[in-house]
């Protein structure tokens, strides 16, 4: 998925209530952001295969799929299961509030809507995924660096059996032959020893 960039992330809003869309999507300029309103899963789903948004307002009581079961599948989806799930509920429930949390949801709001508290969720959640996509970039980085490291310490340790491998067949006529071999073999294995690889 993309880097988030504050001004450029899109906010895909899911409610089958016109109102709610509105204030939620007039909220969503406010703070700088795109809103993309939807008013069905099956709507959410064709948008987010057109461009995954950076984060997901989701209403709970909806016709066909609801807020769960849309928010399960999306879970379940490797594409999908990283965007950030914010709940939205015409009223506060305990039992909704956990299970919403339980399915991998990271906030719960509830009506009436605080455009200061919104926008606050919103920013701080963004925050938390842009964060979180520098830091998987930077373990790619390091793990690519890594990797190239231990590459060329593997390729420098080959070479080095070559030539003790190459030393060890040498003659000299001026040192005993055997006497040579044996303390090159013992040189090759030491090496060895000290190279995993081997």
């Amino acid at each position: 998925m993309e880097h988030v960039t504050y001004k450029k992330a899109n906010i895909l809003v899911v409610d089958d209530i016109n109102t709610n869309l509105l204030i939620l999507t007039e909220i969503i300029r406010k703070a700088g952001y795109i809103a993309r309103p939807v008013t069905s899963a099956k709507q959410a789903m064709s948008a987010i295969n057109t461009l995954l948004p950076h984060l997901i307002l989701l209403d709970i009581s909806m016709p066909e799929i609801n807020g769960f079961e849309f928010c399960a599948m999306l879970k379940k989806n490797k594409k999908t299961k990283e965007i950030p799930i914010i709940f939205v509920s015409s009223h506060y429930s305990r039992d909704d509030k956990a299970k919403c949390f339980q399915l991998g949801a990271i906030d719960y709001i509830t009506q009436p809507f605080d455009v200061d508290e919104i926008t606050i969720r919103i920013n701080t959640q963004l925050k938390i995924y842009r964060m979180q996509q520098e830091l998987e970039e930077y373990n790619r980085r390091l793990h690519k660096i890594i990797n190239n490291q231990l590459n060329t310490i593997y390729e420098a340790q080959i070479n080095i059996m070559h030539a003790l491998t190459r030393l060890v067949k040498m003659r000299d006529k001026r040192i005993n032959h055997l006497e040579r071999i044996g303390k090159n073999s013992r040189l090759l294995a030491m090496a060895m020893y000290l190279s995993p690889p081997f």
